[in-house]
């Protein structure tokens, strides 16, 4: 039984390197994930007022205990809660959505500071020593009573970084204060491109594409759909009622894709889409007559 699992194990990360979709049978144990975090090593001089010693005393204070259950900078989106400055100034956002940060696998940024959207870089290492360079922005003029440059400067001067209870925290240099973010779980259809984990079919079958990034669907606020089925894109439209999903699939490129592509099951899992909700930020879709369900993340924006 050992040995069997083993080559299954092995069986499956064989077809994750070559791009292919990987089909579990019902007997098949769920699949150990692993999250890996990319550290990224600060080049040139550290301000005066931060040093080494500085950042792991900063770090005992804060009682942050290395951990495989912490989350990681990088695969989700932060959105702002508040900047808790040490004069006891507090300013927190009408809508945090409007105050966003992604950091990216390889060291880009991804900013929406209420009306513009800004680019920049990061660089971080072991002892959670973090520094933001910010580069090219949009140039809308926000409507009075923004924090869009206060965030901004904050982000510019955060030298530490860590996490509590699920919260991403940003320290200021010289301690003048700390930014506190959380997870921008969605909570509607619209404003995502859904990108595709899994269809789950409830005799035990378990399809996962080998590249996620070829299986999306956007729900447009206008009742129609923009969806990619491997190597084709396919019009539909939607309909809901709290939360009854109707799908129907329109017009669609005809390429031939790949064997072992999952266009087909994906497309026909749509149009039986039943029921969605919202579960640790992801969009699960329950398939009508209980047939199964089909599970999505948000595509990352360097998808």
């Amino acid at each position: 039984m050992k040995l069997r699992y083993a080559t299954l194990i092995t069986l499956s990360v064989i077809i994750s390197m070559i791009d292919e979709p990987l089909i579990v049978a019902q007997t098949v144990p769920k699949p150990i994930q692993t999250n890996l975090l990319r550290s990224h090593h600060l080049s040139g001089e550290f301000s005066q007022t931060l040093t080494r010693e500085n950042a792991q005393n900063k770090q005992k204070e804060l009682a942050v205990t290395p951990s495989t259950d912490l989350p990681l900078l990088t695969g989700q989106v932060w959105q702002l809660e508040q900047i808790q400055y040490s004069d006891d100034t507090r300013l927190v956002p009408g809508k945090s959505e409007n105050y966003t940060i992604e950091f990216l696998e390889n060291g880009q940024l991804a900013i929406r500071a209420d009306c513009n959207r800004v680019r920049g870089s990061y660089t971080n290492n072991s002892e959670k020593v973090l520094s933001i360079e910010l580069g090219a922005s949009t140039r809308a003029a926000c409507p009075p009573g923004s924090l869009e440059n206060r965030y901004l400067q904050g982000l510019n001067e955060a030298v530490i970084y860590f996490f509590k209870d699920g919260h991403l925290y940003l320290d200021l240099k010289a301690d003048t204060g700390t930014i506190k973010f959380s997870v921008a779980n969605p909570t509607t259809l619209t404003g995502t491109i859904w990108q595709l984990q899994q269809i789950e079919h409830n005799n035990g079958t378990l399809l996962v594409p080998g590249s996620p990034k070829k299986y999306t669907i956007e729900f447009l606020e206008n009742g129609q759909l923009a969806i990619r089925a491997d190597c084709n894109r396919v019009t539909g439209k939607y309909t809901q009622d709290n939360n009854s999903l109707s799908i129907e699939l329109g017009a669609s490129t005809l390429a031939a894709c790949f064997p072992f592509s999952l266009e087909n099951e994906y497309l026909q899992a749509l149009k039986n889409a039943a029921i969605y909700s919202f579960k640790d930020g992801q969009l699960h879709i329950n398939l009508g007559t209980d047939a199964g369900m089909i599970k999505f993340a948000p595509a990352s924006s360097e998808s």
